[in-house]
């Protein structure tokens, strides 16, 4: 991990052996100053203090979803300047674990308003 990143949780069940990668990217053109991920009931990560332009990578608990189920994950945070947003991702169903996901969040200037 990252020094500003702080994982609260943890790695979920221990026989898979890989992790799903999350890429964060902040493109809001703002300084972010605290951004809290909750990705599955085992993963919440919060970011501190990512700069207009940063990007952070985050190893997460692979989940599973039921046939014809969806999993999302939320997220929200504030920046320097004080503005609050929150929103979520939907990720899709996802039966077997196969191998490791790459998931990518951009955080835009549409969602800091």
């Amino acid at each position: 991990l990252d020094k500003n990143v702080l994982e609260m949780g943890g790695r979920g069940q221990r026989d898979i052996p890989f992790s799903d990668e999350l890429t964060i990217t902040n493109a809001s053109g703002q300084h972010l100053k605290y951004l809290e991920i909750s990705y599955q009931q085992s993963n919440i990560y919060m970011v501190f203090e990512l700069p207009p332009g940063g990007q952070v990578k985050l190893s997460a608990t692979p989940w599973t979803t039921v046939r014809g189920g969806e999993f999302s994950f939320g997220y929200g945070g504030v920046t320097q300047a004080g503005k609050r947003f929150t929103s979520g991702m939907k990720l899709g169903e996802r039966v077997d674990l196969d191998g490791p996901r790459k998931i990518a969040l951009t955080i835009s200037p549409k969602q800091i308003q």
